[in-house]
This record gives structure tokens, C-alpha cells and sequence, in this order.
């Protein structure tokens, strides 16, 4: 399942856009604008890994979420979380940010960096994550929205974060009540934390979904007339099994440096190119897609404009279509869930509004 840009996460945001006053840059939602009428506050609420699949495993048909999603979106590619909360804070697609997976290489630098901490992914060397923000700099997208105070939420592991789901959202709707116009970003890192260690459908997962459930439907119970809930996810997951890509020497002696980006959105710098494609394709094609990165572009995975994506896109982008991801580190962590691939369990996601 490919991105549909007029049905997709970043069409929430051009909604949201177009409802304050700026031209948007992609299309947006019908069900969107309409909600969104007579609104003078948003409220974004980003739960890691809740795909669509996920959510109509997990609650019943009855279940408040359940009941408030209007639709499915396709989202960002690929459907991992640096890609997708970075487009949504930024209001651009992933080609335009550059921020497109986990860890990218920096050919200037010779490092494997790690998107949201600044280390580099195979030796561990801590750089400063000021690096990539200068480097790959982006505003959010409520910047340049005339007179409305937007704002970002998250949990402890960031400076001033929460610690519990339901002292995020008290924190966001409180916004409501102290400015005229607001639009709060909500980031929460469930249920994707589980997933990982114990597989989608876990009873741990499904106790933790049904809590958000739960904390949602009564804190939006007093919500204002002039406020709108939009409950979304950055990707859906699926239960994986890993493959351990490293000990392939054969692969690696085709390649310039080791993969970057993802486990299932593997991108590889090659130097061997027939060499490459010809041990790929027979030992991991049935399993994954392998692109050329022209293919890659012209296919229009990541948008239109890919100027500042181009230098981490290497010469071949491999791309889960199966339950298999890599390893590309001996000691890495084995998920039983992940994401980043092109299944319908990772790249559907619910969208949910609430008013």
C-alpha cells in the first residue's frame, strides 16, 4: 500500500491550515474542513503506532475512538515515526524535510546518525542533536498561522514531558481556556512501546489501548463548542521476524558503508551495483521491494520535492512487503512488532475526530 497524498496524514494538516487562514500546500480533507467550522482550537493527538488495523483489533465496534473515526488515512512514508511526526509538526512531506527514518547517513561526516538523539547508530559516539536541527531545520507548520499559539506536548523523556496520558491531555485542553486561538500538538509514545516488546495483540497492548480509550472519552467529555480533538497515529505495525542482515558478508562486500534508515525501509549505499542486485534480488526479493533510487523518487513515495531527502536515499531503498525485517548491528533489538514497511497494517491509520 502506497502514500495517497490526498488521503493522508498531511492532508489533516493542510486542513488545519486552510481552516486559519493559509494557503495549504497539499490537498485537504472534506471531513476535516467541515469539523473544523467555527473552531478556534485544535487539538492534535498523536498516539505512536495506533494504525487502523490496530484499533479495530483491539475495541469493540462500540468503543468511543471506534465510533469517532471518520476515516482511514494511508501515512506518511515510511510509516516510522521520524518521517511521520516531523511531517505533521512541519506540514511537509518527508522528501522535503529530509527526516526521513531512524538513522541516516551523513556522507560529509561519515556517521550514522540517529534522528532524534544525535548518536551515531553503530559506534554509539554522542554528537549533539543541535547537528540535525541545523542541518535539517524545519518550523512548525502553526509558525506562520496569524494570531494563533501553537504548542507541543510529550511524555517525560522530554524536558517539561508527562508523565501519565492523562496529564497530557488535561495539559492540552487547559490550553483552550487561556488563548484565543490554539492549536497543541500531543505526542504520546503508546501503544508503539509495547508492540515492539511483545507483538500487536498482546493483552498488555490491548489493556493499554483500551486505557487511552478510556482517558480520552472522559476528558473530552466538557470539551467547548470551539474546540476539535483529532486523534490520529504516525504508522501502524505488524508482528515481524528479524532477519540478520550483518552476517551477510557477501551483501555487505557490494556496499560503500553499512544501511541506514530503517529495518524495513533499509536504504543502501552500493558499490558493487550488479553485484548488489543480483545477491539481494535472489537471497531477500520474495520478502522485500528493492528500488533504485530514481525509482524510489519517481514513484513518489516521500513527494514531490525530494531536494533535501536526496543524500540519504543512498542507490537502493529495500522495502518490507512480508513479516521480515533487518538487523543491520549485532545486538540490536529484536522486535516482535515494527513498522516502516508497505503492508496495510503499517501504512492505514485512523482518523478519529472528537467535538
Amino acid at each position: 500500500m502506497k502514500p495517497n497524498f490526498s488521503h493522508n496524514s498531511i492532508n489533516i494538516i493542510a486542513s488545519i491550515q486552510k481552516h486559519f487562514g493559509k494557503y495549504p500546500s497539499y490537498d485537504t480533507l472534506d471531513v476535516c474542513d467541515e469539523a473544523l467550522l467555527g473552531k478556534n482550537h485544535v487539538i492534535i493527538v498523536l498516539l505512536d503506532g495506533l494504525g487502523h488495523r490496530i484499533l479495530e483489533k483491539l475495541l469493540p465496534k462500540d468503543s468511543f475512538l471506534r465510533t469517532h473515526q471518520k476515516e482511514t488515512l494511508t501515512a506518511i512514508f515510511p510509516p516510522t515515526t521520524v518521517a511521520a511526526t516531523t511531517s505533521l509538526i512541519s506540514g511537509q512531506l518527508p522528501g522535503k524535510t529530509g527526516w526521513i527514518g531512524w538513522h541516516q547517513y551523513f556522507e560529509d561526516i561519515n556517521q550514522h546518525l540517529v534522528m532524534f538523539t544525535g548518536e551515531d547508530y553503530y559506534t554509539k559516539e554522542k554528537l549533539s542533536s543541535n547537528t540535525l536541527i541545523n542541518r535539517l531545520p524545519y518550523e512548525p507548520f502553526y509558525a506562520s498561522l496569524d494570531n494563533v499559539v501553537g504548542k507541543q506536548l510529550y511524555p517525560s523523556f522530554k524536558k517539561d514531558g508527562y508523565d501519565t496520558f492523562e496529564a497530557i491531555i488535561d495539559a492540552a485542553i487547559l490550553r483552550t481556556k487561556n488563548h484565543e486561538k490554539t492549536i497543541t500538538y500531543v505526542y504520546w509514545d503508546y501503544p508503539d512501546a509495547l508492540m515492539h516488546e511483545f507483538g500487536c495483540f498482546d493483552l498488555k497492548v490491548k489493556n493499554n489501548v483500551k486505557r487511552l480509550n478510556d482517558v480520552l472519552q472522559e476528558k473530552t467529555s466538557k470539551l467547548s463548542k470551539d474546540t476539535l480533538v483529532i486523534v490520529t497515529a504516525d504508522h501502524g505495525l505488524a508482528d515481524v521476524e528479524p532477519i540478520y542482515l550483518y552476517l551477510d558478508k557477501k551483501l555487505y562486500q557490494t556496499l560503500k558503508t553499512k544501511p541506514s534508515c530503517e529495518g524495513r525501509a533499509t536504504v543502501f549505499f552500493v558499490d558493487d551495483e550488479e553485484g548488489f542486485v543480483d545477491h539481494f534480488e535472489k537471497m531477500y526479493g520474495k520478502w522485500f521491494t528493492l528500488l533504485s533510487r530514481d525509482a524510489f523518487i519517481k514513484e513518489n513515495y516521500i513527494g514531490d520535492d525530494v531536494s533535501k531527502a536526496i543524500p540519504f536515499l543512498g542507490d537502493y531503498i529495500a522495502i518490507a512487503t512480508s513479516k521480515y525485517f533487518f538487523i543491520t548491528v549485532e545486538g540490536g533489538l529484536i522486535f516482535k512488532a515494527a513498522h516502516a514497511g508497505l503492508t496495510e497494517d503499517e501504512m492505514e491509520v485512523p482518523l478519529i475526530l472528537i467535538h
